[in-house]
């Protein structure tokens, strides 16, 4: 049975407009690393200072894309962020943060022969290892453990997170650039306990470097080609 001329037409266009999307999956595997600037908004508002390079910023990544322009990035990362405020006339409080975070994004990208112009939105989850905290009374910070009270700290954070970054592919991986931003939506300390802030947020600046090895190559590595077994026949010469 014939398909109608309209319905045929209708899928051979839908065809060639879909034909830039279509192409093989791939993903990636790497490493990054990165530079934070971060600071908690307190409300009622206090005044504070931007804590610049908290200090560890590393992680795994994942990167997978389906078709041409859309695809995910996860991660697993060890990031420390926190705050600085003034304390007193003269001095300076200081606390650093190391989280356990797990953000998830979105991705759209623009390839321009090797060259990925790339946007990121997403979200994230963290969870509070540890943290320090200090005074530069004697002109340096003197940081020492913070002793966590689970009447009013929270351990838990997660927020929204986004950046844009460019991403360029060599014959040994992809080196893939990123300014990203994380705004939290949880809060540091409860508000229910007496004398804590109504909100105490994280805003989280970052720019990192990763480094991402193609999978497939590792897939074909691992190939191995088929041995050819020579045919070998027997002639056996008669006697005419």
């Amino acid at each position: 049975m014939l398909l109608p001329k309209k319905p045929l037409l209708l899928l051979l266009l839908a065809a060639l407009l879909a034909s830039p999307f279509i192409v093989k999956s791939q993903t990636y595997i790497g490493l990054r690393g990165g530079y934070s600037m971060s600071t908690i908004f307190f409300s009622p508002t206090q005044y504070q200072k931007t804590l610049f390079g908290g200090g560890i910023d590393l992680g795994f990544v994942l990167k997978t894309y389906q078709n041409k322009y859309v695809g995910f990035q996860g991660e697993i990362n060890i990031i420390q962020r926190g705050y600085r405020t003034p304390y007193r006339d003269w001095e300076n409080y200081k606390r650093v943060n190391t989280y356990l975070e797990v953000p998830v994004f979105f991705q759209l990208q623009l390839p321009i022969k090797q060259l990925d112009i790339f946007a990121n939105a997403g979200c994230y989850g963290a969870f509070l290892l540890s943290a320090q905290e200090g005074y530069n009374t004697t002109g340096e910070f003197v940081m020492t453990n913070y002793k966590f009270n689970s009447l009013y700290d929270k351990r838990f954070d997660f927020g929204l997170a986004g950046g844009a970054g460019l991403a360029y592919e060599f014959s040994f991986g992809v080196i893939q650039a990123e300014y990203r931003v994380n705004y939290g939506l949880a809060d540091l300390f409860k508000s229910s306990w007496e004398g804590m802030p109504n909100h105490s947020r994280a805003f989280v600046q970052s720019v990192n470097v990763s480094y991402l090895f193609p999978v497939d190559k590792l897939k074909r590595k691992n190939k191995k080609p088929k041995e050819v077994i020579p045919v070998v026949t027997n002639e056996v010469e008669t006697d005419s």
